[in-house]
């Protein structure tokens, strides 16, 4: 069996040790080693040892960077599904927010009307405050009236007393339709 390898070609040879040969055609040389056989292949029994477990180094490392990349993956995926939740929930707020200012701008309108009806029932109520004060003094008036018709001479007293009574009565009336007037009157509308 020979082998060329280059300019030199190896033969087996029974025996131990080394053999150059030199061919004259080519100048080539012979080499045989026999007793270096079991040392040759522990060191490759070595190398293919050393070779899995660099691949399988390799292999764990490629396993981990996988690993990284389906969590990094993951947390991608959970931030934006994080992002549109906010930006949801943000829609919704703005939502919201527009609602109760419509609502704002309703109560509002419906606000000024009311503010009017108070200051006319303000103005109501003092007027009502003023008649009955007048009203008071009249009935004041009126007993000491009868107590000075009594007093005085029936005749005369009764006709100017008659006469000032038909005065405020109609003076009573006339306040009284402006009152009125005054209570039917709607409030008026936005």
């Amino acid at each position: 069996m020979s082998e060329k390898v280059g300019t030199f070609r190896a033969e087996h040879v029974m025996g131990h040790g080394i053999i150059l040969v030199v061919s004259d055609a080519e100048d080539t040389s012979m080499l045989r080693v026999h007793g270096l056989r079991k040392p040759i292949h522990e060191k490759t029994k070595e190398i293919k040892a050393a070779n899995a477990r660099s691949a399988s180094s390799l292999d764990t490392t490629m396993f981990q960077i996988a690993q990284n990349e389906l969590l990094t993956t993951d947390i991608l995926y959970y931030q934006a599904a994080a992002n549109l939740q906010v930006k949801a929930d943000v829609d919704a707020a703005k939502r919201r927010i527009s609602e109760l200012e419509k609502e704002v701008k309703d109560l509002k309108a419906t606000l000024e009307p009311l503010k009017e009806a108070d200051s006319e029932a303000a103005g109501l109520r003092t007027r009502v405050d003023k008649l009955k004060a007048r009203l008071q003094n009249q009935d004041v008036l009126e007993e000491e009236e009868e107590e000075e018709e009594e007093s005085s001479d029936s005749a005369e007293g009764s006709d100017q007393v008659g006469e000032q009574e038909a005065e405020e009565d109609q003076e009573l009336a006339g306040e009284e339709k402006d009152v009125a007037a005054d209570t039917e009157k709607p409030p008026p509308e936005a």
